[in-house]
């Protein structure tokens, strides 16, 4: 019979560490060690995202005594102003011949079918581009890049929003709604914000009705004519603003779409390098999301110089830090939540700046899951198996301290904002435009969706 017994060393600190010798019993848990003290990591590892995550979404809504900006009344009338300039962008569309040529109802689940003469029901009669723009602008959102315009046109010392600025907010708004619709097309997403999203609505309609063609085209198409009907009633009333504006909002058009056009080469180059994944997520995410909107609002107030710098300054590092927030969200985000697939950005190869750090972080075997995760050969368990070891590699960690450090250089920016506005920041509200500048920092850079 084998001898069994208990050995005793001095671990780390001096503390006794027993272990027994020669026990089946103990072979066994020894053998399954790894796999609980790796349990316990991920766990504790999840904890402390947890932690780190609520601490900072508390403080952010500490900062304006919990409201959220949206409740602010100045906001508030100026979101409706926009809302109600988009609206009356795109009815001028129905009133013209896109109207005309399909007059019934427009896509989804309430959509109630024309019919020929025949009695048939036709895709003309179900597809109106206008009313579908109308659902997809009214379906949610955040109004992240509106609330910018306004908030650079306040912060530069000017009062209520004047019709510039508006018409900038709902350019912006409908300039998102295009990307968003073409993006979901180059991405095949299923899903948009919880609910189906319009490529797959529209081939489910072509389905339903056996239509002639495939479908899955068909989807495609539309949400393509759609997204350029938004692109094309932005550029409408942007069209009618000072020079200046249309100055940046066509570098803004310009940098959106090089950025989308460097999501896609360098998903398809497999690119792992991270000064292109920054130049990808700036270019198509934080900067026509928070400093060009920030820029535009600025112009529309007619800012100086030294003003439209510092406001720059926050808007670029602020739009790195929402971009970098993206990035996390794709990787790790709740579906539940953010209504898009977990892991996506994983099946689909994006060059971001996680899946840059994990290429050269990840053990060899991990990083043929990376390569495997966005191929056709992807199993089941995979993506998850993958998320956890981009995690564990400390790159989530890097990520979170990297929106920490972005975030805090924008807020010394806009501290600097206040001596350089030339106005009495209580007669203009400023002051309150910069504080609520502060809350959205925080917003956008911890929030879960």
């Amino acid at each position: 019979m084998a001898a069994t017994g208990i050995a005793r060393d001095r671990g780390p600190g001096g503390a006794v560490c027993v272990q027994s010798v020669g026990c089946p019993a103990a072979s066994a848990a020894d053998a399954l060690r790894p796999s609980i003290d790796q349990a316990l990591r991920r766990l504790t590892m999840l904890i402390d995202d947890a932690v780190s995550f609520h601490a900072r979404t508390l403080l952010a809504r500490r900062a304006n005594s919990g409201r959220s900006l949206k409740e602010n009344p100045r906001l508030r009338d100026y979101l409706a102003r926009v809302d109600r300039q988009i609206d009356l962008c795109i009815h001028e569309y129905s009133d013209a011949d896109l109207g005309a040529a399909m007059p019934r109802s427009g896509l989804g689940p309430t959509a109630t079918a024309g019919t020929q003469q025949d009695g048939r029901a036709t895709l003309a009669d179900l597809v109106e581009l206008p009313k579908l723009l109308t659902g997809l602008i009214h379906c949610g959102g955040k109004r992240i890049r509106p609330l910018m315009a306004y908030l650079g046109f306040w912060a530069s010392g000017s009062g209520e929003p004047d019709e510039t600025v508006v018409r900038i907010g709902a350019a912006l708004e409908l300039l998102h709604s295009f990307a968003l619709v073409h993006d979901d097309v180059m991405d095949e997403s299923p899903t948009r914000r919880g609910v189906a999203t319009t490529q797959i609505q529209a081939a489910a309609q072509h389905r339903e009705l056996s239509a002639a063609g495939e479908s899955a085209r068909f989807g495609e198409n539309v949400a393509i004519l759609l997204g350029d009907l938004a692109h094309a009633a932005a550029d409408d009333l942007i069209a009618e603003c000072p020079t200046p504006v249309r100055d940046v909002w066509r570098t803004l058009v310009r940098e959106l779409i090089r950025g989308q056009l460097g999501d896609l080469t360098g998903a398809a180059d497999r690119a792992r390098d991270p000064e292109l994944a920054l130049s990808v997520a700036d270019q198509k995410s934080g900067s026509y999301t928070v400093h060009r909107p920030l820029e535009l609002g600025a112009i529309a107030a007619g800012a100086r110089p030294e003003v439209r710098e510092s406001l720059a300054a926050y808007g670029r590092e602020i739009g790195w830090a929402f971009a970098l927030r993206d990035d996390i969200l794709g990787v790790w985000g709740d579906p539940a939540i953010t209504g898009k697939p977990a892991g996506d950005d994983l099946i689909a190869g994006k060059p971001t700046v996680i899946i840059a750090l994990a290429s050269q972080r990840l053990a060899a075997a991990e990083s043929r899951l990376l390569t495997r995760v966005a191929s056709a050969e992807r199993r089941p368990a995979d993506v998850e198996r993958l998320q956890w070891a981009i995690h564990d590699a400390g790159v989530r960690a890097d990520v979170e301290e990297m929106i920490s450090q972005h975030v805090d250089r924008g807020l010394a920016h806009l501290a600097e904002l206040e001596p350089k506005r030339g106005v009495d920041p209580a007669q203009s509200g400023a002051a309150e435009a910069t504080a609520l500048l502060t809350q959205i920092a925080d917003q956008v850079a911890w929030r879960d969706r």
